[in-house]
């Protein structure tokens, strides 16, 4: 079967040439499930009923976020700068900036994320759960492979202290993500006013049917699959497998051709899968607490709170730039 790329279901000219690197090496980041019309589909996921992973992490955020987190800042007087990496459609730092506002804080926002489609989404999204907010600031930016101390300089007062909030099971997403929390960490002007706010879901062998039951949905298949459309592909071409690694602890999304394809990339070349071969699409890491304290002493954060669910498979981890 013969495919051409579509060139104008992408935002800028970098992200064609990163996609065409991913078909050629059989994985997609998840990053392109974001972009060009997949920021609507993910807007929808984030919004159905059956993205529970929302529900866990919003209701911690409003029952301890403030009291176990913001509280203990000891802040002179209550303003906040909040930036928000990998903002998605701006539902989960909405939460937090509903509980900040519900405390009389003044606060800054900046979302951040690598698609300009979803932010434009996350502005609208703030702007109408919260109708009173002021200024919504965002900057495109990818955060698994560079830093964005500028983006921050640009918009944020380096006065007020920084809180920087990674939600929703962002970190488990990046292959590498070392490289991301370094990158994190260098984007921290000042570490003596700064703190970095994680919400993570956490390993469990026992529960891990009940994890692939969040992705066990027709709008989560709709959104991981989107980026295929972007080179023609239905999804009756082949078969979306959904799986849990055990050695790497990850849940891995897998497209299997059912025929052979040539991928028609333009002046980039050109793509061939055989029957049978299968790329992918969708790789999120679940963590245990050793390993996150071990990750996050190596890029030089200390983390000093640990907020845990009543099933205590999800967290909200405050930690501080050392």
């Amino acid at each position: 079967m013969k495919l051409k790329l579509d060139e104008q279901a992408f935002e800028r000219p970098s992200q064609i040439q990163e996609f065409v690197q991913g078909l050629q090496s059989q994985f997609l980041p998840l990053k392109f499930a974001y972009i060009g019309s997949a920021a609507f589909t993910h807007d929808q996921l984030v919004k159905s009923p059956s993205y529970r992973l929302s529900d866990i992490e919003s209701t911690l955020i409003r029952e301890r976020f403030y009291t176990d987190i913001v509280t203990r800042l000891g802040l002179s007087k209550k303003s906040l700068n909040i930036i928000d990496i990998g903002s998605g459609n701006g539902l989960k730092a909405a939460t937090v900036l509903d509980v900040l506002f519900s405390n009389q804080f003044s606060v800054r926002y900046l979302g951040l994320d690598y698609s300009q489609n979803l932010l434009k989404i996350a502005k609208e999204n703030i702007a109408s759960t919260l109708p009173a907010f002021g200024i919504i600031n965002t900057e495109v930016i990818d955060f698994e492979s560079e830093s964005f101390s500028d983006a921050v300089l640009k918009y944020l007062p380096i006065d007020q202290y920084s809180l920087f909030v990674l939600l929703g099971h962002t970190l488990g997403n990046p292959l590498n993500r070392i490289a991301a929390l370094t990158n994190i960490r260098k984007s921290i002007i000042d570490k003596n006013s700064s703190g970095f706010c994680v919400g993570i879901e956490l390993f469990d062998e026992a529960k891990v049917n009940e994890t692939l039951m969040n992705y066990q949905n027709d709008a989560f298949r709709a959104a991981v699959f989107t980026p295929l459309t972007f080179i023609g592909l239905s999804p009756e071409d082949g078969l979306l497998d959904i799986g849990f690694n055990h050695s790497t602890k990850n849940v891995e999304v897998y497209f299997e051709f059912y025929q052979g394809v040539h991928i028609d990339c333009g002046a980039l070349g050109s793509v061939v899968y055989e029957k049978g071969d299968r790329i992918l699409l969708f790789l999120s890491h679940r963590f245990d607490l050793d390993t996150l304290h071990r990750n996050f002493a190596e890029t030089k954060f200390e983390i000093v709170a640990t907020l845990l669910n009543p099933k205590a498979n999800y967290a909200l981890l405050f930690s501080v730039p050392v």
